[in-house]
Order: structure tokens, then C-alpha cells, then sequence
């Protein structure tokens, strides 16, 4: 993921943890019931992911964002205001301040 600008996949608690750490856009495909796509939901209400569940357009929407430089970059900003990657530290920081 240290590679990428997005990430395609389905969007389980940890792979989506992971890609907002990385700051990823996410393109979302086949969320499953449940987790998935409550995470789905919450990823594409904040701008930072689009969402395919038809494979034979996949290419077609990943190639129009890509080519969008500002949607691009908006979806990049989206995603660095809403990641969290301290926030392991910051629970631990608040929970000995408690003790």
C-alpha cells in the first residue's frame, strides 16, 4: 500500500484501517453485507472512495478518476482530513491520563 495512490477491494475493518493510514482512495467492489458496507457507506459519505459493483466497468471508473486530476486530488484531501493513523496512540495517551 506504501506504493499506491488507491486501492481496489473490498472494505473489511482492517483494510480500510490500513488504506486510510496509507492515505489511499478507495475504489470499492462487492462490499458484503454487514461491516462491509457500513464501511462502504461511511468511505463514500466522507469523499474518499467510489464504488463498483459491476467488474466489466471497473477499468472505465478507475480510468476516469484517475484522469480527473481534481476529483483526484479533492478525494486525496477527503481522505487526509478524515484518516486516523495515530489513533492507536492517541487512545492510549487519553487512557493513561485516566489512571
Amino acid at each position: 500500500m506504501s506504493a499506491a495512490d488507491l486501492i481496489v477491494g473490498k472494505p473489511g475493518g482492517l483494510t480500510t484501517s490500513e488504506a486510510m493510514a496509507k492515505n489511499l482512495i478507495f475504489v470499492i467492489v462487492n462490499p458484503i453485507p454487514g461491516q462491509e458496507e457500513r464501511n462502504s457507506d461511511h468511505l463514500l459519505e466522507k469523499g474518499c472512495a467510489i464504488r463498483c459493483n459491476n467488474l466489466p466497468t471497473l477499468a472505465y471508473k478507475i480510468d476516469e478518476l484517475i484522469n480527473d486530476k481534481s476529483r483526484f486530488e479533492t478525494m486525496k484531501a477527503n481522505v487526509l482530513r478524515f484518516a486516523r493513523p495515530d489513533a492507536s496512540r492517541e487512545i492510549v495517551e487519553k487512557l493513561s491520563k485516566l489512571f
